[in-house]
């Protein structure tokens, strides 16, 4: 994870660019992102513009304004008489409202833009130091609830899902996180084989295994169906060219190592973090700052943590039809899409 954080840094240092979105707008174009998703900057300029938590704010007057004007240029192109600015801004609130396989509403909890505010206070309960068992398993629940509305909220949707395996993804994704948190708390408390204060260390980063656990429990069983029938792969204009279980294997694949990155600075930086803070004198003399001290590094990591881990893979990824099932070899070496989910 400290990686991570290097690899942003770098990428900025070294290509000399700020994170501010540029004043001007390339041409408008539906198929495309208005940055450039070849590069890591790129990616993140465009997770930031796509979990903007201003979006949450906007009326169904403004969300029926932004479909008009992206319907307005798939009937005339440029003729449609709006500006490339009011395009991308059209399509920025489009992206983070509506579903962008089956075009239905998003709710505002499990959009990627509601993310951040609805999931951080249970993060912060997660991160409270010394929880009892059944605070510890309530929060969890919490955890693994939403992570799970948000998982089928923003699923690969190409093809019909099975509620049965969201019912199983879910109970897999709770049992498997009480069952570590818990199993590892109780087994710190009683085993003899570490100092205490080692105990205590371990005890703060006990969310983390078991929240990586769970969420990769609930991926693989929530999106197990991919990986029998595969998802639907696209040329560049959209064009459905059929069904590919290697790009549902690469798309499941990204979309974990992106979940675990997203875990690591939400669960660890915290702890780490507060650690420091508690030998400050200004939490000795005002211990009862710690809570609100702990959410506020909390909200801080998730808010860093979210983007840049999105950043690390595009979500509508291309390949190319070489390197997919032999019925898609017909198209030589042509670039292909599909839209590995969030």
């Amino acid at each position: 994870y400290f990686v991570q954080l290097g690899i942003w840094l770098s990428v900025i240092k070294n290509k000399k660019q700020s994170l501010a979105m540029p004043s001007s707008f390339p041409p408008f174009s539906l198929a495309d992102s208005r940055f450039d998703q070849s590069t890591y900057l790129g990616r993140l300029k465009h997770i930031l513009h796509q979990i903007d938590p201003s979006t949450l704010l906007a009326t169904d007057q403004e969300l029926k304004s932004s479909i008009a004007k992206i319907d307005d240029f798939k009937r005339q192109g440029k003729a449609c008489g709006h500006s490339d600015e009011e395009l991308w801004n059209a399509k920025k609130l489009r992206d983070s409202t509506y579903h962008p396989d089956t075009g239905e509403v998003v709710p505002m909890p499990f959009r990627m833009a509601g993310f951040v505010p609805f999931n951080a206070p249970i993060v912060a309960g997660m991160l409270v130091p010394n929880l009892s068992l059944p605070m510890m398993g309530f929060w969890q629940w919490a955890n693994q609830t939403h992570n799970a509305c948000v998982n089928y909220c923003n699923r690969n949707a190409s093809k019909p899902t099975n509620m049965t395996d969201v019912a199983i993804g879910y109970s897999g994704a709770v049992a498997g996180a009480l069952t570590i948190s818990l199993g590892m708390t109780r087994w710190l408390n009683t085993t003899q084989s570490f100092t205490p204060a080692i105990r205590d260390v371990m005890k703060k980063v006990v969310p983390f295994p078991a929240v990586c656990a769970a969420n990769l429990t609930n991926l693989i069983l929530m999106r197990k169906a991919e990986l029998k029938d595969g998802i639907i792969v696209t040329d560049l204009e959209g064009k459905e060219l059929g069904s590919s279980v290697i790009a549902a294997k690469q798309a499941i694949s990204s979309t974990a190592m992106t979940r675990i990155a997203i875990a690591g600075p939400i669960f660890l930086a915290p702890p780490a973090i507060m650690s420091f803070v508690t030998k400050t004198s200004l939490l000795k003399s005002n211990p009862r700052l710690f809570l609100p001290i702990n959410g506020i590094v909390s909200i801080a990591s998730f808010a860093f943590s979210l983007p840049t881990s999105l950043a690390l893979f595009p979500q509508y990824t291309k390949v190319k039809a070489s390197e997919l099932e032999p019925e898609f070899h017909k198209y030589g070496d042509s670039i292909l899409m599909y839209n590995k989910g969030l």
